[in-house]
């Protein structure tokens, strides 16, 4: 994600904590599914279950330091298993941060995967190689089923 330094909020010095907003849209949930957010900061992830804003937008707030380099990920789960998840992004802690939800076919979790707050996520992109992992007419499937089309 690039900035336009001509933007930069010259009314927060670097290194004072912000509260950063986390946005994501186009998402739709099932009875019983969460959507939650994933954010590693400094190599320490930090996990939280997002607000519904409206229909399709979900929102959360973390507090970071200003201009910080964080990476990212959201996901839906329900209970406690991992359904679907967007690709792991990097950008720097600002005031706002949106997303459209687009989830990663042939993803997969790492081995022993149980508690959110202790073990962390694997993002593993189907190279096509791996039998073992979802091929994009089965993700498309599923989708298609979720979302009743």
């Amino acid at each position: 994600m690039k900035q336009n330094p001509l933007f930069t909020d010259s009314t927060v010095t670097q290194g004072a904590n912000i509260q950063t907003q986390f946005e994501i849209k186009n998402v739709t949930l099932r009875e019983g599914e969460a959507l939650c957010l994933k954010v590693v900061i400094d190599g320490v992830m930090n996990c939280l279950e997002l607000t519904r804003k409206d229909d399709t937008t979900f929102i959360g707030f973390i507090w970071v330091e200003h201009r910080k380099e964080i990476s990212y990920q959201f996901f839906i789960q329900r209970g406690g298993d991992v359904l679907y998840a967007t690709e792991m992004k990097k950008g720097v802690a600002i005031h706002i941060i949106m997303e459209n939800w687009l989830p990663v076919a042939g993803f997969k979790w790492k081995e022993g995967f149980s508690q959110l707050s202790t073990d962390d996520i694997e993002l593993a992109v189907s190279s096509g190689q791996d039998s073992d992992k979802e091929s994009a007419d089965d993700v498309i499937g599923d989708l298609i089923d979720k979302w009743g089309l």
